[in-house]
């Protein structure tokens, strides 16, 4: 395998799933023609629709590309997730811009999304929110009201009761979040 492709397999490893210009943005090459050429390799490649835009890596594969990447060259990896968020921002893909954001530990660009995504959070299943926000370090969080509650909310959806409980006995003692007792009286009464 030529330094070319093998550059390319790792930036875009870091990739759920990948079409052309996303892999172009990630990976610097021309995506579609290369993820078209690996897919005629057999290289590990799942097609994901039946127009073949949209691959995945095996995620045997995929793991192992994630290795060596970090392996490698371990600073690269939070700013591919970056370019990758920042791509799916752009193109409207909101969920997966926060998926990478938070792969990457950008966690207020992952808030920066979620805060406007409200009507998004609620339809999704609590198991998501609850996955996403549980992700960005407590202290953080707790700077953001209504994420914070909306965290606490997936914990008691899901019957965690005592996690629930500490998360809102920490909201109590946290003074700088004024509207954190209408929110805790609310939580607690329900």
């Amino acid at each position: 395998m030529d330094e070319r492709t093998r550059r390319f397999l790792l930036d875009v490893s870091v990739l759920e799933r990948m079409n052309g210009p996303l892999c172009e943005a990630v990976g610097r090459e021309n995506g579609s023609v290369m993820l078209a050429e690996l897919a005629d390799l057999g290289l590990f490649l799942v097609p994901l629709d039946d127009r073949k835009e949209w691959y995945r890596f095996h995620h045997l594969f995929g793991e192992f590309l994630r290795n060596r990447l970090k392996l490698q060259d371990p600073g690269r990896t939070s700013a591919l997730f970056r370019i990758a968020a920042e791509w799916c921002e752009g193109q409207k893909m909101l969920e997966e811009a926060v998926d990478y954001y938070l792969a990457g530990q950008q966690y207020e660009e992952a808030m920066r999304l979620l805060e406007p995504m409200r009507s998004v959070m609620i339809r999704r299943e609590f198991q998501a929110i609850r996955s996403w926000l549980s992700k960005i370090p407590e202290q953080m969080l707790m700077q953001r009201p209504y994420l914070y509650f909306s965290y606490i909310f997936s914990l008691l959806w899901v019957h965690d009761v005592n996690t629930a409980d500490r998360h809102l006995r920490m909201a109590e003692k946290n003074p700088a979040a004024p509207s954190n007792r209408h929110s805790i009286n609310r939580l607690r009464s329900s």
